[in-house]
């Protein structure tokens, strides 16, 4: 699977948040329901050695254990800021981008954001495919949730709880103040393993160095750790302070923080009494497993801290008693509907969402559900019923218009594209859906057509791999060559290929017309991949 598809699935190694080490490879966009199938994250697990093993071996093993416990304790300190570590490896996740989906987690968060002094705009939030609860932030003013943090909440004031306490963290520059406190937990770290190597080496004393050793990792990980929790109980007071000033309630992130407390008493059971409830992880409750510190080490506050915290704020706030409007609430089943639909076995949608619940969420997820089961006559009468209904909600069109394409029907997928477009035409993942009908039907007149929506569409969004592969080909049969090769150039830059990029930027180079603003972006290009070369 890769970008040619008609919506985005690109590369990016955007987050680097989960502490359960989860590792995904593209951005994708939920368009198209058979790319929801077969996605597995290559999950990696580090496990320390017992204390007792390593005492007990020859000098040559305590050496090499050296290496060993060095390698571990740079594992717990990235654990314990996996948003912040800047040396830490990157990790890849699956970046879901649909525009129904996106919008409504805008609407949701623009109000904290607002009142945390932040220019919506300018804070990105980016749903990562991730069955477990967790959410973070990295890289400035992003903002990433999970899936299954998104599916689990009951009601929409707990997500936007959880994001009000993300954007304490943003607001509160935690990100670079944590980076520091790393530096100064790693210098600690690195003064304890000199210690080691001298004492073990010269000296002779491998007990005492090792000992040294461990003690050093120790205060390097509890201070950072220590710094960690102070900074989530001022998330949480900024959370508290941006839905009081937006009158929203804090009873949201309540209910969130009780659920969360509900959820490590069923994990700190044995293994045996735990069923299949997943592991909350993330940056709302972090924890790793360490010899040297029992059951784990907890980056956040005890949760039970937190829901005091919150409960006093809820009983005394004046605006604990505001409820989310209607309107939204709405939008937001219509959200975990689609989620729901797009990742999980269509037969227990059914079950979920049975025939007799005729609400409009409902029947968005059974449409999805039918689709992906390529039962198109069962997904078309969901569909209509709800585009009889509501005729001018573009997405209901969008969705029309992707089975149709996906069952090679592209009159029809067109026409339901146009739709879409016309009732939403600043949305570049319509115009995208619409381009690629277009661009299959192989007519002059509509890769023509093409063309223009996929100029539109960049204009709105120039980050996306899939956008400019449509261009590259819907203009290379066009005869457009030059901008075939700059769009070629364009894409391999987003997806780190500079080699190719620069190849393909001068290809564009040699046809594109002097001075002309195509010609300068290919220029542009070639600037950056010889840089990029040199460095």
């Amino acid at each position: 699977m890769d970008d040619r598809d008609s919506f985005r699935i690109s590369r990016n190694t955007a987050a680097n948040g989960a502490c359960r080490g989860d590792r995904f490879k593209k951005i994708i966009s939920l368009h198209t329901p058979h790319h929801v199938r077969g996605w597995k994250a290559v999950e990696r697990q580090t496990v320390l050695s017992p204390l007792r093993r390593q005492m007990s071996a020859s000098r040559s093993t305590k050496i090499k254990t050296v290496t060993h416990w060095g390698s571990v304790a740079l594992f717990a300190l990235f654990a314990a800021v996996p948003w912040t570590a800047p040396h830490a490896e990157t990790m890849g996740q699956w970046v879901i981008q649909d525009t129904e989906i996106q919008r409504t987690l805008e609407t949701l968060a623009t109000p904290i954001f607002r009142a945390a002094g932040l220019e919506p705009s300018a804070v990105r939030i980016h749903l990562v495919k991730d069955h477990s609860v967790n959410a973070f932030v990295k890289d400035g003013q992003n903002v990433f949730l999970s899936t299954g943090l998104v599916m689990r909440t009951k009601h929409a004031d707990q997500l936007i709880g959880v994001i009000a306490h993300e954007t304490g963290h943003i607001a509160g520059a935690h990100l670079p103040r944590t980076r520091k406190a790393l530096r100064h937990a790693k210098g600690i770290y690195a003064l304890s393993q000199t210690f080691a190597m001298v004492t073990m080496l010269p000296l002779g004393a491998p007990a005492v160095g090792f000992a040294g050793q461990i003690i050093g990792q120790a205060k390097a990980l509890g201070s950072l750790i220590e710094y960690r929790r102070s900074q989530e109980m001022m998330a949480d007071a900024a959370a508290l302070t941006y839905l009081e000033r937006s009158g929203q309630s804090a009873r949201g992130l309540l209910t969130f923080f009780e659920t969360l407390r509900q959820r490590e008493e069923l994990n700190s059971r044995p293994r045996g009494a735990r069923g299949s409830t997943p592991v909350v992880a993330g940056i709302l409750q972090c924890r790793f497993a360490s010899g040297l510190y029992g059951s784990g080490v907890s980056t956040h506050p005890q949760t039970s801290d937190r829901i005091e915290l919150v409960r006093h704020h809820v009983a005394v706030s004046n605006t604990s008693s505001a409820v989310v409007p209607a309107k939204l609430r709405t939008r937001f089943r219509r959200l975990q509907a689609k989620l729901h639909a797009l990742f999980q076995p269509p037969q227990r949608i059914f079950a979920r969402y049975p025939d007799t619940d005729v609400s409009v969420a409902a029947r968005y997820a059974r449409a999805i559900a039918h689709s992906r089961r390529v039962d198109l006559p069962r997904a078309m009468a969901e569909l209509d019923s709800l585009i009889v209904e509501r005729p001018d909600d573009p997405y209901f069109h969008e969705l029309k218009g992707k089975i149709l394409f996906e069952n090679a029907q592209l009159a029809g997928a067109i026409r339901a594209y146009e739709t879409a477009v016309r009732l939403m035409p600043e949305a570049p993942l319509l115009r995208l859906g619409l381009a690629a009908a277009q661009i299959e039907t192989v007519e002059p007149v509509l890769n023509a057509r093409a063309i223009d929506h996929l100029r539109a569409a960049l204009r709105a969004d120039k980050g996306n791999p899939a956008v400019w592969y449509r261009l590259s080909v819907a203009s290379g049969r066009a005869g457009l060559f030059g901008l075939s090769a700059l769009a070629s150039a364009e894409r391999a830059l987003l997806r780190g290929r500079p080699a190719e990029a620069r190849w393909q930027a001068e290809r564009a180079l040699k046809k594109l017309p002097d001075g002309s603003q195509d010609a300068h972006r290919a220029e542009g290009i070639l600037l950056v991949t010889k840089r990029t070369k040199r460095e």
